[in-house]
């Protein structure tokens, strides 16, 4: 439950795209780590990379957006793991940050297009 002030248009909170109201929201499928700027071990910045990546995650599957190879956020396999290395990511199916990527190198721009259906 949030509780807000008397000056603040709920209407308004509840209808700010970031804020999760519908249970089928595929953001609900992806975790990620503090990233770049926030660790210093990380190469990317992975909250804004999953919030753009969350209409194009496939029904069902789970994300996990890494800054780096430690897994910091989630130290276990996902359906699909993005790891960040040297500015761009690597692409893991079904294992975990440290595990063996199916993809290596894919620019920023370019995630969208190998996690989609």
């Amino acid at each position: 439950m949030v509780f807000l002030p008397g000056d603040i248009d709920a209407t308004a909170v509840v209808a700010h795209k970031t804020l999760v109201t519908d249970p089928a929201d595929p953001r609900l499928r992806i975790g990620t780590c503090t990233g770049a700027p926030g660790c210093p071990q990380a190469s990317v910045e992975t909250r804004a990379m999953a919030q753009a990546l969350a209409p194009h995650l496939p029904a069902g599957r789970r994300l996990h957006v890494s800054g780096c190879a430690k897994g910091c956020a989630r130290p276990a396999a996902t359906d699909l793991t993005l790891v960040g290395r040297a500015g761009c990511f690597d692409l893991v199916t079904n294992g975990a940050p440290w595990d063996d990527p199916v993809r290596r190198g894919i620019a920023p721009w370019q995630v969208a297009d190998f996690i989609g259906g």
